[in-house]
């Protein structure tokens, strides 16, 4: 199992949300995890029109519960775009 496929099933994001990127940094015990979703759309409240999701908001970063010992990070870009590949 590798480090995305690991950190998808321990972390059990909710959906549309998924484990992209994983950097472990064995020195300082710390591991970072980078969540991202696919572009998504929404209706409008006022006229039901489907409207793709515009959120300009920087990416975030949490402390989540250690793994292994590791301080681990979770970042989240809150701009919805084409999930990478790893």
């Amino acid at each position: 199992m590798d480090l995305v496929a690991f950190y998808q099933s321990v972390i059990a994001p909710p959906k549309p949300w998924k484990v992209v990127l994983v950097e472990c940094f064995g020195d300082a015990l710390r591991v970072d995890v980078w969540l991202e979703h696919a572009p998504s759309m929404f209706r409008c409240p006022d006229c039901m029109a489907e409207c793709p999701v515009h959120d300009h908001a920087p990416e975030r970063v949490w402390r989540h519960l250690d793994t292994c010992e590791f301080q681990t990070y979770i970042h989240l870009d809150m701009m919805p775009r084409p999930l990478r590949s790893h």
